[in-house]
């Protein structure tokens, strides 16, 4: 996925009173071929922050390994429980190494 893509789909902005507050999805997988999606709050905003400052932290999230892995294989950028491993998409450990999910 694009950076664009993943930032759209498995990050999330709620204001609060407090600030606006950043959640990222994780995802689970209670059954073999179920995932599950949950927000889990990432960072808190202070209040007043701008747009700019928002997407940029929103952004800044795709550099934090609890959230999300860049596949070094097909080079596209995960949710964290979209990775077989850090560096390695559940895909590419399909197609690589006959992993089967």
């Amino acid at each position: 996925m694009s950076k664009a893509r993943v930032i759209r789909e498995y990050t999330r902005v709620t204001p609060s009173a407090k600030g606006p507050v950043l959640a990222c999805g994780v995802i689970t997988w209670p059954h073999p071929s179920q995932p599950k999606l949950r927000w889990v709050t990432a960072r808190r905003l202070e209040t007043g922050a701008t747009e700019d400052e928002i997407q940029a932290a929103r952004r800044a999230l795709l550099d934090d390994p609890r959230w999300f892995g860049k596949c070094t294989h097909c080079k596209e950028w995960k949710a964290k429980g979209h990775m077989h491993e850090p560096g390695l998409c559940q895909g590419c450990a399909q197609d690589l190494l006959g992993v089967v999910y």
